[in-house]
């Protein structure tokens, strides 16, 4: 059993007409269903009969007022912030890096509906083959669900229990697809793509998942094909054995192993498209800020299609793009109940109907997994609308943060890493980056050192990198998982840091001790720094 995806944006397209009286309706059966709660009775949920009582009565939150409600749910208390049955909690971090628990209930995935397949689902009728998916979702499915799954992993397990994913739709089928312990991901990922030349679709959480594939296809590729025409995984992979047998029973003749060495040897220029001729669609969740990274993707897989799949954050499912080869995405109004909050200015929300085209605007969601008047701390930009609901474009996070794999590392976060750090070489200044040009990527560090020896610190790098993993619950997962290249901190006098700043453009009037530096601060000026000291 799957989604019915030919009537699937024929509805989307209905509800996005009727946006604003889904809006209310969203509202009033959010104030029905949870008026029982201990958020509800003591908020009034029952007197609430329209959206400007229920602005009046709540306030706009972040997650600190709803912390103390989230804890006592997860010590096994019910009907607490909401009445719906809660199937996972996200961890993720927090803005000042204290981790959140964010509720994520069955009514909410029902919602999201078949927006996460719907577009791969409608390649493969048209043209047959297997979706590829270059992630493990971090869940055994023989056993119960596990808790603090990415709020993907949870909702493709989701869909999984609903019967609403086909296994012979997926290259490698479930067994490499939902997995609380797959060992070295990319080897047993690379396997399964040189075992199977019917993919129609490759797809990964993030676009950037892609790039690390691809990168290591080129660099790895005769390794896994030697063990493939040996029938043998070398002991030093760690990968556990019902899954070394699986790859192992993976049927593949020596004529596609011929081919695809035949083709690895030419290079990896294209090399997707060579590898899996009937690619058509290539989709993950992207936008502007990964321009540069899309780019050098585009040489991987040659001129199959961009989707960039949807807006999502672990709090809400929010939007779906639009069009292939786009970073718009249209607002499902099914999915939450919206208000938005100018950025420009003032405290008071507007409805979807109520936006301008051209400006910016955060999103304020009342979800279905617990969270009312919620203020998202990312930046839309409204590009038009679909019926009465906007189609936006990200454009950044309001606070200050880096991003180099979805871990949104926050500027306060990064000051406690360091200020955490056993301070043996007298840290005082510091200016990161991130270096781009490799797959995965890194953060680098620059920074003032009064004691200690100075130049390139792998003591130091090491620590800031468990400092980073302990704060944020995201970078931790995506280094575990490869995404992300351990930091590289350099400590320098004084007088040759500020030359770094001269160099970078972040000297003269500018006073911060920290700094988060601008693209100017390339990992070949890092270097060239390294060397000199």
């Amino acid at each position: 059993m799957h989604f019915d995806n030919a009537e699937y944006w024929h509805r989307l397209e209905e509800d996005c007409f009727h946006a604003d009286e889904i809006n209310r309706n969203n509202l009033m059966t959010l104030m029905r269903d949870n008026k029982d709660t201990a958020f509800g009775k003591l908020n009034g949920f029952e007197t609430i009969d329209s959206i400007d009582k229920y602005r009046r009565k709540l306030p706009l939150s972040h997650y600190e007022p709803f912390r103390g409600y989230v804890d006592s749910m997860l010590g096994g208390k019910g009907n607490v912030l909401t009445s719906y049955p809660v199937v996972n909690y996200c961890r993720t971090s927090g803005t000042e890096g204290v981790a959140k628990n964010i509720p994520v209930t069955s009514e909410a995935f029902r919602r999201y509906g078949n927006a996460v397949g719907y577009r791969q689902e409608e390649i493969l009728k048209e043209f047959g083959g297997k979706r590829f998916v270059i992630n493990t979702f971090r869940t055994d499915i023989s056993k119960e669900s596990t808790k603090d799954l990415l709020l993907s992993e949870a909702l493709f397990r989701y869909l999984y229990e609903e019967g609403k994913l086909d296994e012979t739709h997926f290259a490698g089928g479930f067994k490499t697809l939902f997995s609380d312990s797959l060992g070295d991901r990319l080897f047993v990922k690379l396997w399964v793509g040189f075992a199977e030349p019917d993919i129609t679709v490759i797809e990964s959480i993030f676009l950037y998942d892609l790039l690390i594939f691809f990168t290591y296809l080129e660099e790895f590729w005769e390794e896994v094909l030697s063990a493939m025409t040996k029938r043998r995984i070398p002991d030093g992979y760690k990968i556990p054995e019902d899954i070394r047998n699986y790859l192992l029973s993976l049927p593949v003749s020596n004529d596609r192993l011929s081919e695809v060495r035949t083709l690895c040897m030419g290079g990896a220029f294209g090399i997707a498209k060579k590898l899996w001729p009937k690619l058509k669609l290539v989709s993950g969740v992207s936008n502007r800020s990964y321009f540069a990274e899309d780019k050098t993707l585009r040489a991987y897989i040659g001129d199959a299609q961009y989707y960039y799949l949807a807006y999502c954050a672990s709090e809400c499912y929010m939007g779906t793009a639009v069009e292939d080869n786009d970073f718009n995405y249209v607002m499902m109004p099914e999915t939450a109940f919206y208000e938005y909050l100018p950025v420009d200015g003032g405290e008071d929300t507007l409805l979807p109907l109520e936006l301008e085209i051209g400006k910016c605007y955060k999103p304020v969601i009342t979800n279905f997994s617990g969270l009312y008047r919620y203020v998202m701390e990312d930046v839309l930009r409204v590009q038009g609308f679909l019926g009465k609901s906007p189609i936006f474009e990200f454009v950044m996070r309001s606070s200050q943060t880096l991003n180099i794999a979805g871990e949104k590392m926050d500027i306060h976060l990064i000051e406690k890493a360091i200020s955490g750090l056993d301070n043996d070489n007298g840290i005082s200044e510091w200016t990161i980056g991130i270096e781009h040009d490799i797959a995965p990527g890194r953060y680098f560090i620059v920074a003032v050192s009064s004691k200690g020896k100075l130049g390139y610190s792998p003591e130091i790098s090491n620590r800031l990198d468990e400092k980073l993993s302990e704060f944020n619950p995201d970078y931790a997962d995506l280094r575990q998982m490869d995404y992300i290249r351990k930091p590289q901190v350099l400590l320098m006098k004084p007088g040759s840091y500020g030359n770094v700043l001269r160099e970078i453009g972040l000297a003269g009037g500018h006073k911060k001790p920290n700094h988060v530096a601008n693209q100017g601060f390339t990992y070949q000026v890092y270097r060239k720094w390294v060397e000199q000291k």
